[in-house]
């Protein structure tokens, strides 16, 4: 997995604006919960095949879990909010 790879983050975006803990995606695509948090941090990556349960539970087609997201156009972002102050 390389530094910039989307992956872990949209994971952890898309699981938290469906309401699903880690836990109830764990229990959904039959995996441990440290299995999604070790994806979402980013240490270990899924097979393919947990990919795709994955993009099933979250009801999300598998390109929005690799694709890139501008941090400005995520509305519920912190920073998106901070980098859109004027600066002095």
């Amino acid at each position: 997995m390389t530094p910039t790879d989307p992956f872990p983050d949209n994971l952890r975006r898309i699981r938290a604006q469906r309401g699903m803990t880690q836990q109830q995606l764990a229990a959904k695509i039959g995996k441990r919960e440290k299995d999604i948090s070790r994806w979402e941090l980013g240490k270990n990556e899924p097979d393919w095949s947990s990919v795709r349960q994955i993009a099933a539970a979250l009801d999300v087609p598998l390109d929005d879990l690799a694709a890139e997201i501008d941090a400005a156009a995520d509305a519920g972002s912190k920073r998106a909010r901070r980098d859109r102050r004027p600066r002095q």
